[in-house]
């Protein structure tokens, strides 16, 4: 869809699946050289509009925001939709889980679907199989592809309605409660 600048919204840091996720799509962006890929950390102190205005501060302004999970992706739509940003027409936004949440939200999430039911049965066949002799004593990688479930909230890349609109939103009342994190270097787990 044409995204070259894409802010991964991890939340708060420290969580592996949400590190796990981060190191994955860094891995993609990386054999591209023309996608600038950001990292955002926050919490009850740095909180997403404060890292949000530090990121647009250092001229930085994402077109998609592709989160950790489908929680923090509703928070993330809830505050762009209360800036004014119009999803997708000027913004993007992605979660991860597939939650129930993702089709009961307006604009409706697109998401990645994981496939636990799929994950469990494996899983539970590989242990059968151990149990019974049917495979060596070593550890095996599977690899289940997950679905990328696309609803209202993707849309085409528009960096020049995200500019636009990250310079008419009004300034955050407060100012900065602290300097935000938004690097791409690897969190400890």
């Amino acid at each position: 869809m044409g995204h070259r600048s894409i802010a991964y919204i991890q939340g708060t840091p420290g969580y592996r699946g949400r590190v796990e996720r981060h190191y994955g799509a860094r891995e993609v962006f990386e054999r591209h050289g023309d996608i600038e890929f950001k990292n955002l950390k926050f919490d009850r102190e740095n909180r997403f509009l404060d890292v949000l205005s530090a990121l647009h501060e250092q001229g930085t302004v994402p077109t998609v925001f592709f989160c950790a999970h489908d929680g923090l992706a509703v928070t993330i739509i809830s505050e762009l939709l209360r800036l004014g940003y119009h999803i997708p027409e000027d913004i993007s936004v992605i979660g991860f889980g597939d939650y129930s949440i993702a089709q009961q939200i307006s604009p409706s999430l697109t998401t990645v679907r994981t496939n636990g039911r799929e994950i469990g049965e494996s899983c539970v066949r590989l242990l059968e199989d151990r149990i019974n002799n049917r495979l060596p004593n070593r550890p095996i990688r599977l690899q289940i592809a997950n679905e990328l479930i696309v609803r209202q909230s993707s849309g085409p890349a528009n960096p020049e309605a995200a500019l636009r609109r990250s310079r008419e939103r009004p300034r955050l009342s407060g100012g900065l409660s602290a300097k935000p994190t938004t690097s791409d270097k690897p969190t400890p787990a």
